[in-house]
């Protein structure tokens, strides 16, 4: 229940943030790949506080999962 809640922060957060985006997304091809990687890193930070504030995971796991995967 608590990964669907912060699933569903997420997605009220990307439908947000979609008419501020919408000209880019209507433009040209640099325009529209600019406005979707401004959504999908936008989804993960959004994502990513509200998992950590609904407690599916910690900040430290995450960050542990970070270390681990570049060898730091």
């Amino acid at each position: 229940a608590r990964m669907l809640a912060a699933t569903a922060v997420m997605a009220l957060g990307l439908v947000g943030a979609m008419n501020p985006l919408r000209p880019w997304l209507n433009g040209s091809q640099l325009e529209v790949v600019g406005a979707l990687a401004l959504l999908v890193f936008g989804g993960l930070i959004v994502y990513t506080i509200a998992a950590s504030l609904f407690r599916v995971v910690r900040i430290e796991e995450i960050r542990e999962g970070l270390r681990r995967r570049s060898g730091i």
